[in-house]
């Protein structure tokens, strides 16, 4: 189970995940951040799922270079990314 919670103010926006990563078993794997973080397009995702998702998501993304760009390519790949489902 993951959790995203996103807080919005004048100044921003205050971003919080966990950042467990568990088998099917519920069993830890890692701890780490499930941000992608793309300041050059003003844009963070927060992700659930399997932890190898993240790379295959910020190569997908990253090239673009503005939140719209990244919005169209998704619209070109709709669904979960290859790799996409339970577990790490």
């Amino acid at each position: 189970m993951s959790v995203v919670n996103v807080i919005r103010s004048a100044d921003g926006l205050t971003i919080l995940t966990d950042g467990a990563g568990y088998n099917a078993d519920g069993v830890v794997q890692a701890v780490t951040s499930k941000l992608l973080i793309w300041p050059h397009m003003s844009a963070v995702i927060g992700v659930r799922g399997p932890l190898g998702l993240l790379p295959k998501l910020f190569a997908m993304f990253y090239p673009c270079g503005s939140f719209d760009e990244a919005l169209d390519r998704h619209s070109e790949h709709p669904g979960e990314p290859p790799g996409a489902g339970h577990g790490v």
